[in-house]
């Protein structure tokens, strides 16, 4: 059975370096935002490492918009456990962690690509995990530009959000998470639903 901790401030530099790994660099944020993002917004935005027999065998960041939602900001399996199903388990465990207190999880992915597969196995992987995509324009405010993405919701209870509560909780996305970001001002004016 896995087992999710909150990441301890000092953890955060591992995480951090294997970030760096994983992630589009254009996707990542300076490690300096991430922590300010812990200290600012402690119980708002948190990393979390998931345990399995006392190892750890991945992470994610949560941010919580104080509106009965989660969103999901990064997410991985460390690599060398990768192709164990653990991806799948996490999701599952997440699931369950949260489920009494929020009706749901948002997620931002990648524009499938046929010209990276890993964008079309992501995709693949959280519709199998039950993400429906939401049918919005939305924008990632990377450090230059701003990046086209789907805006995913995993549902935790049977009803999905309305529009009115997509909108609410991706304006606070971006007013949170990505707020050291001048193009998030940017991404809230182009994302439609």
């Amino acid at each position: 059975m896995l087992k999710i901790k909150k990441a301890k401030s000092d953890r955060i530099h591992s995480i951090y370096k294997d970030m760096c790994e994983q992630f589009p660099l254009n996707e990542l944020k300076e490690l300096e935002e991430l922590e300010c993002l812990v200290q600012q917004y402690d119980n708002v935005y948190n990393f979390y490492e998931v345990y399995e027999n006392n190892e750890s065998i991945g992470y994610f960041s949560l941010f919580n918009p104080q509106n009965n939602f989660l969103w999901l900001d990064y997410f991985a399996v460390y690599r060398k456990n990768h192709s164990q199903g653990y991806g799948s388990k996490i999701l599952d465990t997440i699931k369950s962690e949260f489920k009494k207190e929020y009706k749901g999880l948002f997620l931002e992915v990648e524009l499938p690509d046929k010209n990276k597969p890993n964008t079309i196995r992501r995709v693949a992987f959280y519709e199998r995990k039950d993400a429906v995509k939401i049918d919005c324009k939305y924008f990632f405010p990377s450090k230059k530009n701003l990046i086209e993405l789907s805006l995913y919701y995993i549902p935790f209870t049977p009803k999905e959000p309305d529009k009115h509560e997509v909108k609410n909780t991706v304006q606070k996305a971006l007013g949170y998470i990505h707020s050291g970001n001048n193009l998030s001002i940017n991404a809230m004016e182009k994302f439609k639903i």
